[in-house]
């Protein structure tokens, strides 16, 4: 007998292996995260402007708080990316 996961449509695509749901999420999560640290910094960038920026669609003129919450969100991504024991290393430099 299968599992009901295996056998549900929902739950697979169409190559039957499971969606990247946790990218989709965690990708999600660094932008509603960014736009929440700028506002606790007192600066308000709004979530649309700052998908527009990272997807390079944006129609007007970046402010400087966009720019500083697109720098933010690649600092977060490169965080991601690391390991957890790599976080703590001294000579980790994040910004390039």
């Amino acid at each position: 007998m299968t599992a009901p996961a295996a056998r549900s449509p929902a739950l697979t695509n169409a190559s039957g292996a499971a969606p990247s749901l946790p990218k989709g999420f965690c990708a999600r999560a660094h932008f509603f995260d960014t736009c929440a640290a700028m506002a606790l910094d007192g600066e308000l960038v709004h979530l649309e402007d700052l998908v527009l920026h990272d997807a390079g669609t944006d129609k007007r003129a970046p402010t400087h708080e966009l720019t500083r919450a697109a720098r933010l969100l690649g600092l977060r991504r490169r965080m991601d990316r690391l390991e957890f024991s790599g976080l703590f290393e001294p000579h980790r430099d994040f910004f390039p």
